[in-house]
């Protein structure tokens, strides 16, 4: 899919769906640091395309960086405030962070095991 994806893009660069679904692409192979860079590459010729915004903060949010998520939501909701997905990803990023502060840093122990001795 990949493939196709990339052939597609040479043909039209500007179309964020092709971008967004690349970035999916290497979302599934694990690897978000090429989903980021190809988003943030997209951006930069584009700006206002909400679509690659909200990709981005998904990542942001997979990641647990709540605060980079939030900015590329509302970044997204500058340019299309009615947007419904934005809103919707948006009370994601605060329930998913208001989570995370509620359980704490991640233990560094292993389950089952006692705490080590002071």
């Amino acid at each position: 899919a990949r493939n196709y994806l990339l052939a597609a893009r040479k043909l039209d660069t500007q179309m964020p769906e092709l971008v967004v679904k690349l970035s999916a692409c290497d979302m599934l192979e694990d690897n978000s640091d090429s989903a980021r860079k190809t988003l943030v590459d997209f951006l930069e010729d584009n700006p206002k395309s909400v679509e690659a915004w909200l990709a981005l903060a998904q990542i942001a949010r997979w990641e647990k960086n709540f605060s980079d998520a939030r900015e590329y939501v509302e970044k997204a909701l500058e340019i299309d405030p009615q947007s419904a997905d934005v809103r919707r990803e948006l009370e994601m990023v605060n329930l998913e962070s208001a989570t995370q502060r509620d359980l704490g840093p991640p233990s560094s122990q292993t389950p089952g095991t006692p705490p080590p001795e002071p």
